[in-house]
């Protein structure tokens, strides 16, 4: 009985370190490589077929390292790029009730293609007059 009990502690000892180990200790959390301070809209509710510029300011406004992925078709370049802090979006009808202001959501996603933070991705809305 004796050796029953040995042999359990044993067992129970060598599964507890293996799960322990494969378990491991976890990842750190990674580090962002900015953060969004604001998304402007100029103007700041746009009409049906109108564009709107869009600037998004980050921490980091003066690392040129940083591109900026639009989370919408067909964006309109600013300053001969689609991959900048700025950008302009035209806007489509939401709504067959004119007068109607809806919101359309989207996203930016700001990166400087280090290997040891991540990006960061922001929602925002547009309101677009119908």
């Amino acid at each position: 009985m004796k050796n029953y009990r040995v042999i359990s502690i044993y067992i129970a000892s060598v599964l507890m370190l293996y799960v322990g180990c494969t378990l491991g200790t976890p990842e750190p959390d990674s580090i962002p490589q900015t953060k969004v301070l604001s998304i402007e809209l100029y103007p700041d509710t746009v009409a049906v077929g109108d564009t709107v510029l869009i600037h998004c300011i980050i921490e980091d406004s003066l690392d040129s390292r940083f591109k900026f992925y639009w989370g919408f078709g067909s964006p309109i370049p600013v300053n001969g790029t689609i991959n900048g802090s700025k950008i302009r979006f035209k806007a489509k009808r939401t709504s067959d009730i004119p007068g109607v202001v809806e919101d359309v959501s989207t996203v930016v996603r700001v990166d400087n293609d280090s290997e040891d933070s991540l990006s960061v991705t922001e929602v925002f809305r547009i309101p677009i007059l119908n």
